[in-house]
């Protein structure tokens, strides 16, 4: 069909190029004038292929695909991967053969990496990858060679087998008749080359186990992480073993969980939030050297004055009581039952405005909304400076929610308490109203497990949480009652 649609036939192209036909009227010659007609013959035959080519590409570029039928631009997308294929196997082979002349010796280039480079187009180490697959399918791999010229199996597959065989031990292996180069040849040819990874490296285990623990080892040595701030950011980048990635991998996923309903964030952004929540777990429950004299930890710094200033400004403007008015008094709810408490969503960040904000440690100010979620699960240590800022007094730390009462929260909630949101304790925080003015003291009614991502939301957009006796109920600023997608819309709100 390809063959009809372009009047050309690229496959029988690509075959010339990968086996030139003898020249009958050569074959039974001898000598050098035989040798250098044959040679001359073949370097015709090479142009005029390449000639051929070209005029196949340029037609080629020159097709509407949109008006090709279906099946047509299928073939075409199928034909033209397998011809990059075989492409890259042809060029490898020349590429090879120009390693063993030299040459690019006495031409612009001082080295045959500089001409690859300057040929491909591509950076210094692929044109150095690509000379040494060069070199290894000719001298290594000569089944994965064909194959590769047939377009079956692609560079990605030879450069897994190469990694492996860098052993000694292993290259000798390919000869073997029962599970040599045939053997992972025929893997390469029904896996994907994901699977294919994992085939190769079983088979290195299997005949070389001892070098493969020490290429572990190197690979081990070669973990890192980066961490740098950059324009008030935190920017990480690293690189770990395998299993060492997987365990990272599986820890994130786990306390991620799944997606709550009404979680929009994207898969990377949820990845981010739930590391950052791992470790803010292991530093506050203590997990992070924990017989240390000062245990590892995280600090807001605040002025008390900010705090009194803040809560003095919002009972001033009665933001608290038009609260409870805006999203309704009433004591008793004909569902819900008879209402325990309210939990506003906090001081709202107008009221912060003047006012010095808390620092971590290293000096970064925080936001009000950054400063409260903090505090919903935190120790509250007070220590008093005099005006030249020595110390002049240290209170006793106070734990805001004490073990005790977040079983007894796990117990009572089970999961977020968020509408339609079931993610269970073990990704979830406990939230509870701010009495900044008496210590940070909590009451069991005004305590509620919710989900990460949920409690961040509640402070971001300052949403008033209202307990009942059978259950809560999730108001947004504006008043509206956010519903549970589970029940039917009057009744908003599980027990």
């Amino acid at each position: 069909m390809l063959a009809q649609a372009f009047r050309i036939a690229p496959k029988e192209v690509l075959a010339v190029l990968v086996e030139f036909p003898n020249d009958p009227g050569l074959a039974t010659g001898s000598g050098p004038d035989t040798l250098e007609r044959f040679n001359s013959a073949r370097s015709q035959q090479a142009v005029e292929a390449l000639n051929l080519l070209n005029k196949a590409l340029a037609m080629l570029t020159e097709i509407n695909v949109t008006a090709l039928d279906r099946q047509v631009r299928l073939d075409l997308s199928r034909e033209l991967a397998r011809g990059k294929i075989r492409m890259d196997a042809i060029r490898s082979g020349v590429l090879a053969e120009v390693d063993v002349r030299k040459d690019w010796e006495g031409g612009s280039t001082r080295t045959l990496v500089d001409l690859e480079q300057k040929v491909s187009q591509e950076p210094r180490r692929q044109s150095q990858q690509n000379i040494a697959r060069a070199r290894d399918l000719v001298e290594d791999l000569p089944l994965f060679r064909e194959a590769n010229l047939a377009g079956h199996v692609a560079p990605a597959y030879i450069d897994l087998v190469r990694s492996a065989i860098r052993s000694p031990k292993l290259k000798a292996q390919l000869a073997e008749q029962v599970e040599g180069e045939a053997f992972l040849l025929e893997a390469a040819l029904n896996l994907t080359v994901e699977n294919f990874r994992n085939a190769v490296r079983t088979w290195s285990i299997k005949h070389s186990p001892a070098a493969e623990e020490r290429a572990e080892e190197e690979l081990a040595r070669q973990e890192k992480l980066h961490m740098f701030e950059k324009d008030g950011t935190w920017i990480l980048n690293g690189t770990f073993t395998k299993m060492n990635g997987q365990k990272i991998y599986t820890a994130l996923q786990g306390a991620m969980g799944r997606k709550g309903k009404g979680d929009q964030r994207p898969f990377p952004e949820r990845r981010a939030a739930t590391l950052v929540e791992l470790c803010e777990r292991a530093v506050q429950t203590g997990e992070v050297q924990p017989h240390a004299r000062l245990v590892p930890h995280i600090s807001a710094l605040v002025n008390l004055e900010t705090l009194l200033v803040a809560d003095a400004r919002a009972e001033m403007s009665q933001d608290l009581e038009n609260q409870r008015e805006f999203h309704g008094q009433g004591d008793h709810d004909p569902v819900l039952g008879k209402l325990r408490a309210i939990i506003p969503a906090g001081i709202a960040a107008k009221h912060f405005e003047s006012l010095d904000p808390a620092h971590l440690d290293d000096g970064t100010p925080v936001t009000p909304a950054q400063l409260q979620l903090m505090m919903c699960d935190s120790q509250i240590s007070r220590i008093i400076f005099n005006g030249r800022s020595q110390v002049f007094d240290i209170g006793r730390k106070d734990q805001i929610c004490t073990p005790a009462q977040a079983r007894a929260i796990i117990a009572r909630d089970r999961t977020c308490r968020f509408p339609g949101c079931d993610q269970t304790y073990a990704t979830s925080q406990i939230h509870h109203v701010q009495y900044w003015e008496h210590g940070g003291q909590t009451d069991f009614n005004n305590l509620v497990l919710l989900c990460w991502h949920h409690h961040k939301k509640i402070h971001d957009e300052h949403i008033v949480i209202k307990h009942y006796e059978r259950g809560w109920q999730f108001v947004t600023k504006y008043g509206r009652v956010i519903a549970d997608p589970n029940v039917r819309p009057s009744h908003y709100s599980g027990s």
